[in-house]
């Protein structure tokens, strides 16, 4: 599985969440990251946020991985991120000067693309260059396990915290974080990241509903002090 294989969706529908959901608890169940949940479902109030969106790979029709963004911009009421509160202290003095900040966590690849893990983690990296197209962007956190710091060093964080458990998973994070706007060029000229530019989200490829909706959300976050409309989750369709 190479990465022109795969294909990249922002997942907006009952449907699209509900996939995605059901991944990341097959995929953080299986690690023993958290205990099983009845509904076969993970998620939490952050999904929710109106600066929150959840992006998906394919391979064909089948969904490979998945990943959430949680937008920290407060100039519009976008204030409520894991890492503002699992992290104040460290969040809140990083956060200082850069006014939109993008916190990506829940990564989950399929059990069944587990020999594909590295083109399918590229692909869901490159949701940030396209969320960087709609938002003003300064800067990036993530919460990361002990092992996986190596890994983001080379995209260009650091870490600005000491280990904290998550109530929700077994185990404990480091938050990281990177100026975007110092590493983007660095990051497109990479011989490796520079793939993670290659595969965006085709807006195109939505339905008419989901693209009103992206563009409801997303579609004039350039501009100062747009007016945003907050869609909540819901699985009644």
């Amino acid at each position: 599985m190479t990465l022109p294989q795969l294909t990249s969706q922002v997942c907006l529908t009952p449907r699209t969440l509900r996939d995605a959901f059901r991944l990341r608890h097959q995929s953080y169940l299986g690690k023993d990251y958290i205990e099983a949940h009845p509904e076969g479902l993970f998620f939490d109030e952050f999904d929710a946020m109106p600066g929150s969106v959840t992006f998906a790979v394919f391979a064909g029709a089948e969904i490979a991985g998945s990943i959430r963004a949680c937008i920290h911009w407060p100039a519009i009421g976008w204030d409520e991120i894991p890492a503002a509160r699992k992290y104040p202290e460290e969040f809140g003095a990083w956060a200082v000067n850069r006014p939109v900040i993008i916190e990506y966590s829940r990564l989950a690849v399929s059990p069944h693309f587990t020999a594909a893990a590295w083109s399918v983690e590229l692909a869901l990296f490159g949701t940030l260059p396209f969320l960087a197209s709609h938002v003003p962007l300064a800067g990036c956190v993530c919460a990361v396990r002990a092992h996986h710091v190596p890994f983001y060093r080379r995209l260009g964080y650091e870490r600005i915290s000491g280990f904290v458990k998550d109530p929700r998973l077994n185990f404990e994070s480091t938050l990281m974080a990177m100026d975007w706007l110092e590493q983007e060029e660095r990051l497109r000229t990479h011989r490796v990241f520079s793939q993670c530019f290659a595969v965006q989200p085709e807006l195109e490829a939505l339905d008419p509903h989901s693209r009103l909706m992206f563009s409801r959300r997303f579609g004039h976050l350039k501009a100062a002090n747009p007016a945003v409309s907050s869609d909540s989750i819901s699985f009644s369709k």
